[in-house]
């Protein structure tokens, strides 16, 4: 064999061995990723409008621009990107100017911020690309009434949970989980907590969209307080799936849904508290 070639044949052989050596130097761990306490979901009895800053982050497919230059990402009310625009494929994180917390929006562009009030002038908000694939941007988002009547909604990001943040790269699978939370009624209620990738739903499409399910659901009576402890969630599989790190968007929205059980159209006041998740992790870690 000509000693180039037998140089080169014993280099790979050696970096194939190499490999196989790392590959045999890694287990796999289980671990247990606790997510919580979330922030405690209170539903209002009677009507209560609420302002919300919400939208569409989407980015331009295409040139777009009448003089060949390309367009400029932007928000968006509509659930359709228009002519020329998608879903991000990039990292987006969108804010209030001024403060406040950074969120990543949804699987499909969306983002919401709650608490103003609903006849205020639009607020700024600010669209950031770490990429860089984008320029970031500032534009104005209007003010949008919205009817929380037994109705609550809470954004959980798992990639704001440290353990998580820093397991990803080596969660192999999530196989199971379990939830501990107190719920409390002031009045009889028929409690459900659903949950969805989508951010943009309300009390009554969260009950009938394909992409919500419910994990939960509870008659209480007038003052009663149920605490809940290692609670296997309904649709549990669909929840993991929402979770493991390549087939979620590492995010998901709790909804929580709270009626007369004689008169659903009828919202009650409803508490969620002291609600914390527990997945079980299998990890690949170095012996």
């Amino acid at each position: 064999m000509d000693p180039v070639a037998r140089t080169t044949l014993l280099a790979v052989l050696g970096l194939a061995l190499c490999a196989v050596l790392v590959s045999c130097n890694v287990a796999l761990v289980d671990i247990t990723v606790t997510v919580g306490p979330l922030s405690d979901m209170n539903t209002p009895a009677g009507q209560s409008v609420t302002g919300t800053v919400q939208g569409y982050v989407y980015t331009p497919t295409g040139a777009g621009g009448g003089d060949g230059a390309p367009a400029p990402p932007g928000v968006f009310a509509t659930p359709i990107p228009p002519a020329g625009y998608g879903i991000p494929t990039t990292s987006v994180l969108v804010g209030l100017q001024g403060g406040g917390t950074d969120k990543r929006p949804d699987a499909n562009g969306f983002f919401m911020f709650t608490g103003f009030a609903a006849d205020l002038t639009p607020v700024q908000v600010r669209v950031e690309f770490p990429s860089g694939a984008f320029t970031d941007l500032v534009t104005s988002v209007p003010i949008t009434p919205m009817d929380f009547q037994g109705f609550a909604v809470l954004q959980v990001d798992l990639q704001d949970t440290e353990q998580y943040r820093n397991n990803a790269r080596d969660i192999r699978s999530i196989g199971g989980m379990t939830v501990n939370m107190n719920l409390s009624a002031s009045q009889s209620a028929l409690a459900r907590v659903f949950v969805s990738g989508r951010g943009d739903l309300t009390r009554d499409t969260v009950q009938t969209d394909e992409t919500a399910f419910i994990v939960f659901e509870s008659t209480l009576t007038a003052g009663q307080t149920r605490m809940l402890q290692d609670l296997r969630p309904l649709n549990e599989a669909r929840l993991l799936a929402l979770a493991t790190p390549g087939l979620g968007n590492a995010m998901f929205f709790v909804y929580l849904v709270a009626e007369e059980p004689l008169h659903p159209e009828n919202g009650v006041a409803v508490s969620m508290t002291g609600c914390t998740m527990f997945f079980k992790a299998r990890v690949s870690a170095p012996l």
